[in-house]
């Protein structure tokens, strides 16, 4: 499984998760969560706030998931049926 963009941001960038939830103004378990995998992705409210306190380094679409292609996102992409 590829690494989350924030968890490369924060390490790149010597910042903890405690920190960044305090800009953001979320919680580090919210944070957590996403980073550990126990929920698969920000709510579209967390992410803009996650985004603009990284000064956009990091887009709606990177924190949302959405830049990922679909067979990366879901293990195989599936087939339609005929």
């Amino acid at each position: 499984m590829e690494t989350h963009p924030l968890k490369r941001y924060l390490l790149a960038n010597r910042i903890s998760q405690t920190e960044m939830a305090r800009r953001a103004g979320t919680t580090p378990a919210k944070i957590c969560d996403v980073l550990a995998g126990r929920v698969r992705r920000f709510s579209p409210e967390v992410a803009a706030r996650l985004s603009r306190a990284t000064d956009g380094a990091l887009t709606l679409e990177q924190l949302l998931l959405l830049d990922v292609p679909r067979s990366k996102r879901n293990g195989r992409r599936r087939r339609r049926a005929a």
